[in-house]
């Protein structure tokens, strides 16, 4: 079973190119999931626990605006990527008459 994690180790070091913290913690939650401890798995990791659980909790949340996202993903495909964040907002300013706030952009 060790040898197993030992060979995931390189993709999880803090080097230019290896996977983001909220990845390595989906991982790991993974392997916990397949039998592994996860005590053993964070150390083989290096994954601080505190930041594991953060992630764990935070993966369950429900997306926040998913419904304007995909507006602005709708938008954005039919005018085929010309359209940047100023377009974007005038035109659901336009359709919806709503506000929506230009933080929701990024």
């Amino acid at each position: 079973m060790g040898s197993f994690l030992f060979k995931k180790e390189k993709s999880f070091s803090g080097e230019s190119g290896c996977i983001p913290r909220k990845a390595q913690a989906a991982l790991s939650f993974e392997l916990t999931q397949e039998g592994f401890r996860l005590n053993d798995v964070l150390s083989c990791v290096g994954l601080p626990e505190a930041t594991y659980h953060y992630h764990r909790k935070h993966a369950q949340r429900p997306e926040r605006n998913h419904d304007v996202k995909e507006r602005i993903t709708k938008i954005y495909d039919q005018h085929k990527g010309r359209y940047g964040y100023r377009r974007i907002h005038a035109q659901l300013k336009a359709e919806a008459g709503s506000l929506i706030i230009r933080k929701s952009f990024g």
